[in-house]
């Protein structure tokens, strides 16, 4: 079971402690991309966080610190088409296929509570 996040400016699905109870039975993944060009990829399995990432900062100063996993590698993050790229690793995390219809029809979507009231007390919510 999947629950993939797209955002298309709200960093709820970025939060580490979202994606690890959100994944708690299964695979999360978030895509974040704000108006400001900032990207993130949040991913979680069982409960654990195993990615938590700008993927136009791998290899720079900037992505220090941030939790790149492995596939990184299998990647291909354009600047061009950043969030193309970015849909494009959630297609290769989830193997589902992001289309184009999920955009422009209603489908069952779910709003997640803003994180600081919902998370307000948990410990570490935003470290991966």
């Amino acid at each position: 079971m999947f629950t993939v996040a797209i955002e298309p400016n709200g960093w709820t699905g970025d939060v580490p402690e979202i994606a690890r109870r959100a994944s708690a039975h299964g695979h999360f993944v978030s895509n974040y991309w704000s108006m400001s060009g900032v990207s993130r990829i949040n991913e979680a399995t069982a409960g654990k966080v195993t990615a938590h990432f700008d993927p136009f900062a791998v290899g720079y100063a900037c992505g220090i610190g941030d939790l790149q996993p492995d596939w990184i590698e299998d990647a291909s993050f354009d600047l061009d088409r950043p969030n193309a790229s970015c849909l494009a690793a959630v297609e290769l995390r989830t193997g589902l296929e992001v289309k184009a219809e999920w955009f422009g029809r209603e489908l069952p979507t779910y709003r997640v509570p803003d994180p600081d009231v919902m998370l307000k007390g948990v410990e570490n919510a935003r470290e991966p």
